[in-house]
């Protein structure tokens, strides 16, 4: 697993080269491209562009750079930084973009203004759902699960979607659709099942999705209209 603490040093101390830079921006437009398509609808994508224009991969980038560089001590002290950590920094920049409703201030950060003293900010995170309306969360939760609803169809088989739909009939004490499987094999259907679900689910579910909505979903837009 990459560890990107030796670049960020690198811009922190403003030690890193012109190449070094368009390769960590370059990486960085990567990572929110994936928090995008994983995350979100293409709806979502759209409206970046739409505001931002062709290079809105690169406006989201500095805002990354520019929380870096305010954040200095605190990243310094972070002994790994892995991709993951900064997806999830992309993901709640993106959050902070939609229930702004896209009146944040663009910055720009260029090489030259990496050696000046940034003063640390030190108000806690807020968690980004906190900062959105309960409407605005429920459109998203909904466009994850459509997302969701489409990644299981796609990298579910027919007896795995079968098998995920029996436990949701199950859950809802509803009598599943006719299985051609002893429930002895259903229930070893579902164990091997299991590992492949949670890591979609981890990939596609907002944290605090209720499973209940979730399983909701899952019935209607799959199980219910599964032959």
């Amino acid at each position: 697993m990459r560890n990107y603490k030796q670049i960020i040093e690198k811009l922190l101390n403003n030690q890193i080269s012109s190449k070094e830079y368009q390769t960590f921006l370059k990486d960085l437009k990567r990572i929110f491209k994936q928090a995008l398509k994983v995350h979100f609808t293409s709806n979502i994508e759209k409206l970046f562009h739409k505001y931002f224009g062709p290079d809105y991969l690169e406006v989201l980038a500095s805002e990354v750079i520019f929380k870096i560089v305010s954040k200095k001590e605190s990243f310094l002290n972070l002994s790994f930084i892995n991709e993951k950590y900064l997806l999830t920094t992309a993901i709640n920049i993106i959050y902070l973009y939609l229930s702004s409703e896209f009146k944040l201030v663009e910055k720009e950060v260029n090489l030259e203004d990496l050696s000046l003293t940034q003063e640390e900010d030190k108000e806690q995170e807020i968690r980004v759902e906190g900062l959105l309306s309960p409407v605005f969360v429920n459109f998203l939760e909904d466009s994850v699960l459509n997302h969701l609803v489409l990644s299981l169809k796609e990298k579910l088989t027919k007896k795995e979607l079968e098998t995920l739909c029996w436990y949701i009939y199950k859950a809802y004490k509803q009598n599943p659709k006719e299985v051609k499987a002893s429930a002895d094999a259903l229930y070893k259907r579902w164990e091997r099942l299991k590992p492949k679900l949670e890591k979609i689910l981890g990939e596609e579910v907002l944290e605090g999705t209720s499973a209940e909505k979730l399983f909701y979903v899952i019935k209607s837009e799959i199980c219910d209209k599964l032959s």
